[in-house]
This record gives C-alpha cells, structure tokens and sequence, in this order.
C-alpha cells in the first residue's frame, strides 16, 4: 500500500468507511484535446561517459554533473527566439544545439535555423570545486564556460521541428553533424556538415514535404522516413550514395496516425495549406549491431483505410535485414497502439509496447510473447545499456473524478492526475519494484553506460494557483540517490512535492525551507504571493511531521496575505474581508487535498465549521460534501446536503443571494441525480423528502423559486421511496405555489 492508499484508508476507517484516492483541482473551466500533435522534447541527455548531462529549460542550455545539483547556463536565448534539445558528440568534446529567431524568408515562407557548437573545457571532467583531480559532486568554482560558436545555418518548415529536436544528430565518428535543410519548393532533405573542416555534403538522395532519419550504430547508413500528401515510405542506404543504392523498405509504415502540422503556404494565392508530419514515431529501430532494422507496418486494412480513421486489430512487426538478401521477417502483434520499440543491448531482444502491453521478440524464431507480472505499462524506457534492468511507467492513481460547487460560483474538480510510478526490473522483467513515484514522468532516458535515468518530474494535477515547476532529475539505480535540478525559487520548492507525496516529510520541510531562504525580499505582491504559496506547502509538511506549532504560523501567514484573483472570482458582489478569508480557506483546503493529506484537509474543513460562520461555513461544508460523494458515502452526502449545506445557503447574509441560489439549485441537482438516488435507503429517501418540504415551506414567502425547486425535490425522493401518500400531498400543494 502506497502513501495514499494508506491516508485514504485511515480517513476511511476514521470517517466514512470505504476507500478511493482522489486528487483536487480548482478551475473555472477547461477542456481535453484528443487531436494528435507535435511534442516538444525535453530529452535531458548523458554525456558519453554519463558523468554529466544537458538540457534546455526556461530559454537557457545547461549543463551539469550527474553527481550532484549544481550546473551552469552556457547560452542563453534571446526573448524572441527558441533552442532544441543539446546533443554531447560521442567524444564528449561539444555539446550542439540548434537556435532560431523565428524569423522566416519573406519568398520561400521557410524559418532559419542555426547550429551552434559548445566546447566543453577539459576541466569540468578532470577537476573539482577543491582543485583535486576525480569525479566531483559539483562542478569546479573556477570553471568558467566558454563561448559557443555558430556552426551552420539552414532552414526548416515549422518552429516545432526545433523544439521538438527533429532535426539534427551526431554520427557516431564525433566528426560530423548530420541535419535537416529544405530548399525552396519545401523538400527536406539529409545533409552532414564536418565540424572539424566545415565541409557540408549531401548525405541522402531522398527528399519529400516532410522527413525524419537516423544513422546506424555503425554509421556507415542512413534510414529516412519520407511523406508526401498521404504516403510514407521508408528508406535505407549507404550515406553519400546515389538513390540506385537505396532500398525502399516499406511503403506503409506504422503507426496510421502521427503528429502533424498545418502550414499555411503564404506563396501561393489563395494562402494554400500542408502538412508536416513528425515521421520519428515511423522510423524504425537500428539493431545495435547495424544489421536490422526493426518497424511496424500497417495491416492492408488500416493501410487502405480513410484519413483520419482509427487503426484497428492487428499491426506487423517487421525484421528488415541490412545488407544481405535475407527477405524481410514480419510478425502479427494485436493491438491498436504500438510505440516504444527498444533493442535490448546485444541485439537477442526486441520489444514494443501494444496499448499497455509490453511484447518482446525474439528476432531469430520471430517469437513473441508477453512478459509475465508487466502490466499496464504506460510508456516503456527500454534496457539499461549495460544490460542489467528495464524501466517502464505504470500510473500510480487511476479514479473517477467528481465535482462541487463553491459560495464564490467556482467549480472544485476531484479527479485523477497522470501521475506515474517508475518501475525497475531484471533485465527479463522479473523482480520488478517502484523506484520513484507520484510524480507525472517525461523525456525519461537512460545513460549511456551506466544504470542511470534522467527525466522531468512535474507534480500534477495542481490547484490553479500553484506556480509551474518541474525540476530536471537524474535517478542513479546503483545507489538508489536522486539528484535534482531546479533553476529557480519556485522549481526548488517544487522538488518538496515529491518527498511531501511520499510522505518523507522532513525532506519537504528542508526544501520548502530552502526556497523561502531565496527570497531576496519580501516587499514585492509577487514575492509575498510566491512566499505564501511555499509556506502553505510547508506548512502541510510541518503538520504531517508533528510540527503543530511550525505549521500554524505557516497558515497564519497564508491567510494574512492571501490576495483573491479578480480573474477567479467576482469580487464586487462580496465584502472584501470575507472574501479573502474564502479565497484562503479554498487554498488551503484544496492543496491539502492535492497534496494527498486527506485527513488533514477533513480536519480543518471540521474546524472552519465549529469555530466559524455563514460563507466560510458553507464552504467548508461544500468540501466535507465533496469527500462524502468522492469515496462512494452517497447517504452522508446526501445527508450534508439537506441537513447543513441547503439551509445555511438560504439563510446566508455574506453570500450574495445569486450565488447562494446558485448553491441551492447545484446541490439539489446533484441529491437527485439516479445514479445517487439508487444508493440511498428508502428510509433516507423519506427522510430526506421531509426535510426538503419543511426547507421549502420555510423558504415559500421570501425566496418562491427556491422553495418550488425543494419541492420538486421532495417530490422525487417520496417517489423512490413509494411514499406515495406524501409525494401526492406535495404534489397537490406544488400545484398551487
């Protein structure tokens, strides 16, 4: 049992006796996309000897070693521009990286791009902070970085082709950068440059609208993916030759749908539109030792199926050998999502994940076959490179998700986070064990030559008054240490979330504390604001750990300087210290929820009801309601509802009579919905009718509307009870309001 299954379960036992994990989320409103579109990449990369790592974030690269959390911008952007992923060259000499400002060629409509080239100094590897030679934690105090230098420029389609790191690599010589340029008709094509002599040459005959390519292991080959209109083809052959040399390898390639772009062609006159399609997901995986090439091909069906339509049974799994005249080998997998394709190191495995099925092949019988106790895997890592482990996500929560209406007219959404658990296992999938959890888990990578993993943990979901923040992370299986990243104060707080979920409290307090110690001052609303936030988290750990006293005055704080958001709530209808004590109260209730410390936030939403009144009382009562209903207790939220949170609502003089209806009328919809109203007693129901009449006969001279709606209510709860005698009285009076 995790930290929350364990905190929903003595809450449970305590409360309400049943069990579910929930997550908060305030919000006005929002929306799901299901369309497919490009992603950008946030890879945080190893260095060969995995001693170090790069990445971009927040409009700067950095870099860093893996032993500890200190690390440097080497280049930062302009405002106006954008940077790719940073690639180490195998010699561990540069790091490279592709800039743009955005602008695009006033004829062609195509964006420029750079390629610009970062030396790394000799000294970052061989000296620490103290000048003694070896491996340090941090890198040295007099290392000073250099300059990068502009290697080339080219153009691509689409910004996305730059943050999505689409568009260049390193051969495997160290010697040569290979990238994407297009000419001016809009054709993509692969091109390498020397970084040592400046020599650039055409290293692909292909061309096409939109292009994707890797280069195999042993850098003698090139593989592209090509599309035009509708068609993918994929292709292989020896870098530099002419296309009489390259092999057309397939012609409908898996899977049917991938990340596109519509592009709006400015030449033409009519403004004409294309796409550009992100074709990495259809190359295929270079066995490491360069002689197979392993990709999914559409059955005919889906191949010859409408645009847009989803891919449905099975999908082959093809073996295409390299320079031989062996034929291709193909295997059927069943399933309608197929991604991750990973080698395992010396080439005896292959596997893909099926919907959240994890597959491997043995590439000589062909065999495939599920590995026992993985499943639902939700992205698959593949094999450390020594061999040793596989790492996979699985989600770490997974509930339905619930709603309530709050005084001030804003909705509190319960539902589930795509938070994961990482999970490491044997190298066959066997002793698998959580190493890191409760944190959504992107770009995740393993070293080079170590079992080492990188990756950006965000916390999520998130009350909407949190500032973002997920913090590069490097996960060292050897000595199960995790190091972390953060650029700013509000990254470095966010790094508490993950000890405060996992319940290493004393972990959370120190890094919520550390980040309140950066606040140069305090004079600034948004400083004030940022301080707040941090104490509010801290505070919940301070309770969590026992600090009683720690925590009080971090809430204290809170509530002191809380500052209701004009965007969020109508503030012209409420008196403005009321107000402000809701905003606080919201707060703080929901973090604690967010924050998995269930009980907690029942504990103060029980104190708020005994030591307070009127609006704050309704809004804790609002909450207590949302518990009841989110862990199946539809008798106590009922009960919540038409004992406490109607009544106060109708008697309010601090919420304004719009939303205290507002209130009324929400509620009252909720008690009778039917999937409510059938896990309810017949004696609840008639109880429940009698109190909804007696509200509404009380309600009948001042608020007409209201009672009428009680009414109707009643009625409805005489009916599903058979109270037929009492629903026929009621109905005799409704007829005559």
């Amino acid at each position: 049992m995790n930290s929350r299954e364990r905190n929903i379960a003595g809450l449970l036992k305590s409360l309400l006796g049943a069990a579910s994990a929930c997550l908060i989320l305030v919000t006005l409103h929002g929306c799901n996309t299901t369309s497919v579109k490009w992603q950008e990449d946030r890879s945080i990369l190893f260095s060969p000897d995995d001693r170090a790592i790069a990445y971009h974030h927040n409009g700067g690269i950095y870099v860093a070693r893996t032993q500890g959390d200190k690390h440097r911008k080497i280049f930062a952007r302009s405002s106006d521009s954008i940077v790719s992923t940073p690639h180490w060259a195998p010699g561990q000499r540069a790091v490279v990286f592709a800039v743009s400002d955005l602008k695009k060629d006033p004829e062609s409509g195509l964006l420029t791009y750079e390629l610009w080239s970062w030396p790394a100094p000799e000294e970052i590897w061989t000296t620490g902070s103290d000048g003694a030679s070896g491996d340090s934690v941090e890198l040295p105090v007099r290392w000073t970085p250099r300059t990068p230098r502009k290697l080339l420029s080219a153009h691509c389609r689409a910004e996305m082709q730059i943050k999505a790191d689409a568009l260049f690599t390193w051969h495997p010589d160290g010697n040569r950068v290979f990238f994407l340029d297009t000419d001016e008709f809009g054709l993509q094509r692969v091109f390498s440059f020397n970084v040592n002599t400046h020599e650039r040459k055409v290293a692909s005959p292909i061309g096409a609208a939109s292009l994707a390519f890797s280069i195999s292991p042993q850098g003698d080959r090139l593989h592209v993916a090509a599309a035009d209109a509708e068609q993918t083809t994929l292709w292989v052959g020896p870098i530099g030759a002419d296309e009489g040399s390259w092999q057309n390898i397939e012609s409908a390639p898996g899977p049917r749908r991938v990340p596109a772009l519509v592009l709006r062609d400015g030449r033409a006159a009519a403004g004409g539109e294309s796409l550009l399609h992100d074709l990495r997901a259809r190359l295929g995986i270079w066995s490491p030792d360069s002689r197979w090439l392993a990709h999914t091909r559409l059955p005919a069906a889906a191949a010859t199926a409408t645009a847009g339509a989803e891919p449905r049974g099975e999908i082959e799994l093809v073996m295409t050998a390299i320079a031989t005249d062996e034929p291709q080998r193909s295997v059927a997998v069943s399933g309608e999502r197929t991604r991750d394709l990973h080698w395992r190191p010396g080439g005896r495995q292959l596997a893909l994940l099926s919907d959240n099925n994890l597959l491997v092949m043995d590439p000589q019988s062909g065999a495939v076959a599920g590995l026992s106790g993985v499943l639902g895997v939700e992205r698959f890592m593949g094999w450390s490179n020594p061999g040793t482990h596989m790492a996979y996500l699985i989600l770490a929560e997974d509930f339905i998700a619930t709603e309530a209406l709050l005084p001030t007219g804003q909705r509190v959404r319960w539902a589930a986070a795509e938070r994961h658990n990482l999970v490491v296992a044997q190298a066959d999938g066997t002793l698998p064990e959580n190493r890191f959890g409760l944190m959504n888990i992107s770009a995740a990578r393993w070293g080079n030559k170590t079992a080492k993993l990188s990756f950006w943990a965000t916390y999520l979901p998130t009350v909407s008054i949190l500032p973002p923040g997920d913090p590069a992370a490097v996960l060292d299986l050897e000595t199960d240490a995790i190091r972390w990243y953060p650029t700013d104060i509000a990254e470095y707080a966010h790094v508490g979330h993950y000890y405060l979920l996992n319940e290493q409290f004393a972990e959370a307090v120190t890094h919520y504390s550390d980040a309140l110690g950066m606040i140069a001052s305090r004079d600034s609303d948004e400083n004030r604001i940022l301080a707040s936030r941090i104490r509010l988290w801290r505070g919940i750990a301070r309770h969590a750990s026992g600090d009683e006293t720690g925590a009080a005055l971090d809430w204290k704080f809170v509530r002191e300087n809380t500052v209701p958001d004009n965007a969020d709530v109508d503030a012209s209808a409420w008196d403005e210290t009321v107000l402000r004590d809701l905003v606080a109260d919201r707060d703080i209730l929901s973090t604690m929820l967010s924050m998995g410390q269930v009980q907690l936030a029942v504990d103060e939403a029980g104190r708020i009801i005994e030591e307070d009144e009127d609006a704050r009382r309704i809004q804790a009562l609002c909450y207590l309601a949302l518990v009841h209903f989110s862990v199946g207790q539809h008798e106590a939220f009922t009960d919540r509802v038409v004992e406490t949170l109607i009544p106060e609502a109708l008697e309010s003089e601090q919420v304004p009579r719009e939303w205290a209806d507002s209130l009324v009328t929400y509620y009252l919809t909720e008690i009778m919905d039917p999937a409510n109203q059938r896990l309810l007693s017949d004696q609840g129901k008639k109880r429940f009718g009698d109190r909804l009449t007696e509200l509404s006969e009380a309600a009948r001279a001042t608020r007409p509307q209201q009672a009428a709606d009680l009414s109707r209510s009643a009625v409805v709860f005489y009916r599903e009870a058979g109270a037929t005698a009492a629903e026929l009285e009621l109905l005799r009076a409704l007829a005559q309001m």
